[in-house]
Formats: structure tokens, sequence, C-alpha cells
């Protein structure tokens, strides 16, 4: 029987056939820091699936309410994107207050939010701190997931450290 599916860039298959035991690992992992596969590297050759695998473990760990990152080594500022994710995860709680007003007849109330602060590419160690306390707090984690890491340079995230 001929194979039913054709990869093509972008597109996820209807179904992952013989991926239940990479899938599973990666789920064992998200139960513990110090299970043997909280971190994980896949390797393969190009087009068995890798990508696919990455989104839906992304999937999996947003249904659990983690705190999800997906970047590729391929892009420019790999650290200042996964900076940046972490402070929309943050959502509100990356806001400062920066005014509050009151209505004395009118009754009300009001609070004024900064928008969130972009993270420098320098700061992603703090930023990544902050989103794991935030996800740690609602009993969940972070995934950290960076595709074609064989394309990021050496000194993508060396500032960072």
């Amino acid at each position: 029987m001929a194979n039913p599916f054709t990869p093509k860039f972008g597109y996820v298959p209807p179904l992952l056939v013989g991926r239940d035991g990479v899938l599973n690992r990666i789920a064992a992992g998200r139960t513990s820091t110090a299970h043997p596969d909280s971190a994980l590297l896949l390797t393969g050759q190009r087009g068995t699936g890798k990508t696919v695998l990455l989104h839906v473990a992304l999937d999996e760990a947003r249904e659990q309410q983690w705190v999800t990152l997906f970047a590729s080594g391929a892009e420019i500022g790999l650290c200042d994107k996964l900076a940046s994710q972490c402070i929309d995860n943050l959502g509100d709680a990356a806001r400062r207050i920066v005014g509050l007003g009151a209505q004395a007849l009118g009754f009300g109330a009001s609070i004024s939010r900064s928008e969130p602060h972009r993270t420098p590419p320098t700061a992603f160690r703090f930023a990544l701190e902050k989103a794991a306390a935030a996800s740690a707090e609602r009993g969940a984690g972070t995934l950290i997931a960076v595709d074609e890491l064989q394309d990021a340079p050496i000194t993508a995230c060396r500032a960072s450290t």
C-alpha cells in the first residue's frame, strides 16, 4: 500500500503513525524537571516529521496551560523572539499599572496599564524566569521548542546568559 501522505511544507498529516513513542517521551518529560526526557533533542533526515512533532508537543502543552515558546534557529533574533513570547505569555502580568482613577458620584473606578515591555535579547534569561514562575503558579511548566537549531549562529543567545 502506498503512503497516503505526501510531505509538504507547513502541512500536518492527518495521522501521526509510529510517533507514539516519541510523543509519550515528550509528555513524560513534562511531568518533572528531574525526568530524563525533560530535555530532548530530536534529530533525523529532512522531511521525517520533526517539525510536526514539535507542533504537536506544543499543542499538548498549551492544553495543559503551559507557557509555550517556539522559534526557528534559522531566524534572526532567536533569543529576542523567545523573550518576546515569554512576555506575551505573561499577559496583564507584564503590564505595569500607570494610573488609578475613581469617581465619587458616578461610582466607578479604573486602572490604566502600560503596554507590555518588549524585552531585549540580553534579557532573555530574565523574561524566561518570569514566564516560568507564572506557569509554575498555575501548576504548569514552560516548553521551549527550537526548530532548525543547526542553523542558529553560535552567538545567538550568548549575551543572554
